[in-house]
């Protein structure tokens, strides 16, 4: 009910995987354990005070988890309580974590939350082969689809404890050991590498069969991009869209830098350029056109729609994706 209860649930959450971990196996005490919790704040806060875990006096209601949240992610060094506004968004962030990690030779195990909800049943058929990498974290009444799985599993009873949840549904977030990475989806992107067509395609302007433009699959950039993009402009100018990605501003009068690219930064840089709506929208046949034309969104590819925080326009969120 009160900031320093987030502390207290991080190192009991810390001390219940490290006790697991040394009753099953024989890894070392000084291992790393991450945890990572993606979770839509206002829904939790909401869900807390309908099931009497917070105050109804608090005035704050929408965000009244808050100070819970920030007091989890600063106990132990690997912890991170993660509120990403949107409960869609959390179900994209669980699985991309949960693929990279499943590959990952790094990690060596995954303590992965599991709620009645059978949302990422998909998901953990799909790696029944990690066999003893992955254990399954209960708590309270569990959909037996799960337990079918052949995934080891166990209850953290001092951490997790089940209360009656009316309304709105919270979901349980992955717990992860490994190095954090940011990554796309692999199954999304497995999809559209079969639709899209690849950058220097033969064609001149692909379009599906409503003739509406579609864009080059577009290659997301990595956390290592993200950096050196950030780094390069920080505090500075904004890259210029002419000179970098069309070759023909000639500096003069230019108010956006010309400093030159490194691959990691073009990546980033047509990455953005994509995200900006082309105002032709579909019907744009310029070649030389950065913008987008359709949405490569993870997000809004998995909920089959606009999703937030995506800035484009509906008319781009289209399903026909083959050439």
């Amino acid at each position: 009910g009160n900031g320093n209860g987030g502390g207290i649930a991080a190192k009991r959450l810390d001390e219940a995987i490290r006790a697991h971990l040394k009753s099953t196996s024989s890894f070392p005490n000084h291992i790393n354990v991450n945890v990572r919790i993606y979770a839509d704040l206002k829904t939790i806060s909401l869900s807390a005070q309908r099931s009497n875990l917070v105050s109804k006096n608090n005035q704050a209601w929408s965000r009244c988890l808050a100070p819970f949240v920030a007091s989890f992610s600063q106990v132990c060094p690997g912890f991170d309580f993660i509120d990403v506004g949107d409960h869609d968004v959390v179900a994209i962030k669980v699985a991309e974590n949960f693929q990279f990690y499943a590959t990952d030779p790094r990690c060596k195990r995954i303590y992965f939350g599991v709620s009645t909800s059978i949302r990422y049943l998909d998901l953990l058929e799909a790696h029944s082969n990690l066999g003893n990498k992955v254990v399954l974290v209960f708590s309270g009444s569990v959909n037996e689809q799960f337990r079918n799985l052949g995934f080891e599993h166990s209850e953290f009873l001092k951490v997790f404890h089940d209360v009656e949840r009316t309304a709105v549904s919270v979901r349980a977030p992955p717990i992860l050991i490994g190095k954090e990475v940011d990554i796309a989806s692999s199954v999304i992107r497995a999809r559209l590498s079969r639709l899209l067509p690849e950058p220097g395609h033969s064609l001149d302007i692909p379009v599906n069969s409503s003739r509406h433009r579609l864009d080059p699959i577009l290659e997301l950039p990595s956390n290592d991009d993200w950096s050196s993009f950030s780094s390069k402009f920080a505090g500075g100018k904004n890259p210029c869209n002419n000179f970098h990605l069309l070759s023909r501003c000639d500096g003069q009068n230019c108010q956006y830098s010309h400093e030159p690219h490194d691959n990691a930064s073009r990546r980033v840089h047509l990455y953005l350029a994509r995200n900006l709506r082309c105002w032709k929208r579909g019907t744009c046949r310029d070649d030389r056109c950065f913008a987008g034309h359709i949405c490569q969104s993870l997000v809004c590819l998995q909920v089959g729609h606009r999703a937030k925080p995506c800035r484009l326009p509906l008319g781009l969120h289209i399903q026909d994706l083959e050439v």
